[in-house]
């Protein structure tokens, strides 16, 4: 279950600045790698190490694709989009390298995640 913490933050609205009460998730560290392959192993017929061979492998094609310009759609997780923000020029002539800004990553889930998302179980924590 998912737990909500009550949050105050102030906003700057109509020339004035005003405090608002809204709702965040209560983060939680992320489960990191050697969780995620102890979990796989235990529901699987494969070893340790052929989960982190494969993990690994995953890591590489995606970042190699990413590198390419190009996106990469895991049917079951979702697709993985490069992205980028640049300055606007007043010319084409004008653009150039210098007016990339950042390049990033779109994670756009499958409608599996979606679905299951529309289904999380919530509750507020009032206590901290």
């Amino acid at each position: 279950m998912i737990q909500l913490i009550p949050s105050k933050r102030t906003i700057y609205s109509h020339g004035e600045n005003k405090e608002v009460h809204l709702l965040k998730l209560n983060s939680i560290h992320p489960m990191e790698f050697e969780t995620v392959k102890k979990l796989i192993v235990e529901r699987t017929t494969l070893s340790e190490f052929e989960v982190g061979f494969v993990l690994g492998e995953l890591s590489t094609i995606i970042i190699e694709n990413l590198q390419q310009g190009r996106g990469v759609r895991l049917e079951n997780l979702g697709t993985f989009e490069p992205s980028l923000k640049a300055t606007a020029m007043d010319s084409a002539e004008e653009l150039n390298l210098n007016t990339v800004k950042k390049v990033s990553i779109i994670y756009k889930p499958s409608p599996a995640i979606k679905k299951a998302l529309k289904k999380l179980k919530m509750r507020i924590n009032r206590k901290g």
